[in-house]
C-alpha cells in the first residue's frame, strides 16, 4: 500500500493533483483546502490512504497523518465511504470538524457539498463518543494556539458558515470567557456554543 507521496505537482483538477515521484505520475484525490493551496511545479510530501476496490485503487492525499486518521474513522461510519469521508476532512478540515461532532452540528456538516441529513447524523452519532484526532507540529508537540484571531480559527468558523460579524463576535466571546490561549479545536467549539447560545 502506498502510505506516502513526494515529489511534483504536474497536473491540478477538480478534486485531484497528479504528483510526479521519479518519473511516475501518481493521480491523488484530494480536498478542496489542499488543492487551493498547491500550484503546479511545487514540491510536495502527502500523507496517503490507498483505497482498493475490485475495480479500481484509489490515493486520497493528506497534509498530516491526523487528517488522514480522521478520514479512516469516517470510513467506519455506516454509509460514508472514501467520497464523503474526503468531502468532510478536505473541504470542512479537520478542526472544523472536530468541533462540529463535538458540538453536535448537524447544520455545520450538512453544509459541505454532497452530504446529507442522514449522513451527517449517522456521522454525528457514531463519532459522538470518539476524538478526532489533534493535528501535532513536526516535531511531535502539540501545535501551540494562538489568539481567538488566528487564521485556523477563523478559517474554520467561516468553512462551519458563520459569517464575518459572527466570527468577530465569536472572537469578543472567548476572550471574555478567559478562551483566548485554548488549542483551535476547543476555540472552535466554544464560539459554535456561544454564538448559538446568543452570550
Amino acid at each position: 500500500m502506498i502510505a506516502r507521496l513526494r515529489g511534483e505537482v504536474v497536473e491540478l483538477a477538480e478534486g485531484l493533483l497528479v504528483v510526479d515521484v521519479d518519473g511516475v505520475g501518481y493521480e491523488v484525490r484530494a480536498g478542496q483546502h489542499l488543492l487551493d493551496r498547491v500550484s503546479l511545479g511545487e514540491s510536495i510530501t502527502l500523507v496517503v490512504s490507498t483505497q482498493v476496490k475490485e475495480d479500481a485503487i484509489t490515493l486520497y492525499g493528506f497534509d498530516s497523518k491526523e487528517e488522514k486518521q480522521a478520514f479512516r474513522m469516517l470510513l467506519e461510519v455506516k454509509g460514508v465511504g472514501p467520497k464523503v469521508a474526503m468531502i468532510l476532512v478536505g473541504s470542512l478540515g479537520l478542526e472544523a470538524l472536530s468541533a462540529a461532532v463535538a458540538a453536535q452540528d448537524l447544520r455545520a456538516l450538512t453544509r459541505a457539498k454532497g452530504v446529507g441529513k442522514t449522513t451527517a447524523e449517522r456521522v454525528l452519532l457514531e463519532l459522538k463518543r470518539k476524538s478526532l484526532p489533534v493535528r501535532f507540529t513536526p516535531t511531535g508537540a502539540v501545535a501551540p494556539a494562538a489568539g481567538p484571531g488566528d487564521p485556523a480559527f477563523e478559517l474554520a468558523l467561516a468553512r462551519l458558515g458563520l459569517r464575518r460579524s459572527e466570527i468577530d463576535d465569536a472572537r469578543r466571546l472567548l476572550v471574555r470567557e478567559g478562551l483566548a490561549d485554548a488549542p483551535t479545536a476547543d476555540k472552535v467549539k466554544a464560539a459554535l456554543r456561544l454564538v448559538k447560545g446568543g452570550a
